[in-house]
């Protein structure tokens, strides 16, 4: 991190796509199981840009530091009839730049979705994360996550 200012998180914006993009591709080329993306940015991208920006629930966040995205994450407050009806929060496809890991971004990252979690009532934050990233699972216990589920997915492509 620089010393001259602190990171920022915000809400991304459309100029951020093409780092979004590539942090993508750094997430499904270390295993993630996610579909490789093309080099730039997609079409696909571009819709689901606009798509997350039109739900109030859904929050594509970028952590940045002197200027340069380093990190990213999606915030989902999802409406829920369990947890006496309390929303919950997924948080969804983390992904700090490979030459920024190790500096307390993440950790950032995740603190701030479990504080904006906290503010929408949230009675849980809850993520999935690949069995093959032992890397992400050491990193999750250590902010005190828990392995509580099996989940299960299905490849629709």
């Amino acid at each position: 991190m620089t010393d001259a200012t602190d990171p920022v998180i915000r809400d991304a914006v459309a100029a951020d796509l093409p780092a979004i993009a590539r942090l993508m591709r750094q997430l499904e080329e270390g295993g993630a199981g996610y579909p490789a993306s093309e080099d730039g940015v997609s079409d696909a991208q571009v819709r689901a840009f606009a798509e997350i920006g039109r739900d109030r629930r859904h929050r594509l966040l970028v952590i940045e530091d002197g200027g340069r995205v380093v990190g990213t994450t999606v915030l989902m407050i999802v409406p829920n009839l369990s947890g006496g009806g309390r929303p919950r929060a997924i948080v969804e496809s983390v992904v700090v730049d490979a030459d920024a890991r190790g500096h307390g971004y993440g950790e950032r990252l995740m603190a701030y979705c479990r504080a904006e979690a906290a503010a929408a009532g949230c009675f849980k934050l809850q993520l999935d994360s690949n069995n093959r990233r032992t890397d992400a699972h050491r990193f999750y216990e250590r902010l005190g996550y828990s392995n509580t589920h099996h989940g299960y997915s299905l490849p629709l492509l």
